[in-house]
């Protein structure tokens, strides 16, 4: 050592505490969400403005008008329905289960990536008040799949949907009914890998009508329709039915917790129940147009995606972040 030089002795890194970073990462932006909820607090609409009307229970009266090309619409969204046109970003890992026992495994567990993006764009409204009337829409949406085990992160399947809408609000009441097309499309690494896989040019054509009691905190609703597949796959009755909750507080200022189920079996998969389950939080713009969720998401029964939709039986979980506009 140079004599007058101060050099201090750094000890071997074998010789330093382990400390995961991961859990400094988790305790640093749980610390900054906490102390800094003020100023990410839910910012509230104005007093006299009014809210989507999907979202509003609470009717104000308003003179009979014609409107072109409205903003919102008379009937919620689905929150749990896994095939509800949204923008949404998914994380699951999925087990295929045996028909003949649900207990059991007929394939080990994958990690699934999910993206959708579609939504509902409103054509014409007849409102007889702020919120009640009739609307005319066009839905659509794309919904994909990817098979995260991979290296390349191969496309599963996509399934492309359009459809027009009719519906309508009175009191706590509203309703929907929607004539929609799905076409899917296989991956071409799937079919590369898999050259037994069933037909990729899977489709069908559906009518369904449900009918909703709305109130602040929680929503039921319930409806039937009915199924045509392409290539001679036959037709089929739908059933479906479900629940909302919505929480009238926001969780440390900022989101509301929110929870939904929604339960459908088909006749031609012997009456089979399909569950799609989440919870989480939400968060609206300052004018409630705009609405992000953050949810934890449980599917049982047969896949809504693609022909799976009608031979396989899986079961999910994992978190959805969805976007409404």
């Amino acid at each position: 050592m140079e004599p007058g030089v101060f050099r201090p002795r750094v000890p071997p890194l074998t010789t330093l505490p382990s400390v995961s970073c991961a859990r400094l990462a988790v305790v640093a932006v749980a610390t900054v969400w906490l102390s800094a909820a003020p100023v990410f607090a839910q910012t509230l609409p104005a007093p006299d403005s009014i809210p989507r009307c999907e979202y509003n229970v609470r009717d104000s009266p308003a003179p009979t008008r014609v409107i072109l090309f409205p903003d919102d619409d008379l009937f919620r969204p689905l929150l749990a329905d896994p095939k509800e046109p949204r923008t949404a970003f998914d994380y699951r890992g999925a087990r295929a289960i045996d028909p003949q026992d649900s207990t059991s495994s007929a394939a080990p567990a994958s990690q699934v990536g999910g993206i959708a993006v579609g939504g509902n764009i409103g054509i014409w409204a007849r409102k007889v008040s702020a919120c009640h009337g009739l609307q005319v829409s066009v839905v659509g949406g794309v919904f994909a799949q990817f098979n995260m085990g991979s290296p390349s992160r191969d496309l599963i399947n996509s399934d492309y949907i359009v459809g027009a809408q009719v519906a309508m609000r009175t009191g706590r009441f509203s309703g929907r009914v929607r004539l929609s097309h799905q076409s899917t499309h296989r991956g071409e690494d799937l079919i590369s890998q898999n050259p037994s896989t069933p037909d990729p040019n899977f489709g069908f054509q559906a009518l369904e009508g449900l009918v909703s009691l709305d109130s602040e905190r929680w929503r039921a609703y319930g409806g039937a329709g009915y199924v045509w597949f392409m290539n001679e796959e036959g037709s089929s009755v739908l059933v479906r039915v479900g629940g909302e909750f919505r929480s009238r507080r926001l969780l440390f200022e900022m989101a509301r917790p929110v929870a939904g189920i929604d339960l459908s079996s088909l006749q031609s998969r012997s009456w089979g129940v399909t569950m799609s389950a989440n919870a989480g939080v939400e968060w609206t713009s300052p004018a409630e147009s705009r609405r992000m969720r953050l949810v934890i998401v449980f599917t049982n029964g047969y896949s809504p995606y693609g022909q799976a939709s009608l031979h396989l039986r899986s079961r999910t979980i994992g978190a959805q972040w969805q976007v409404e506009f």
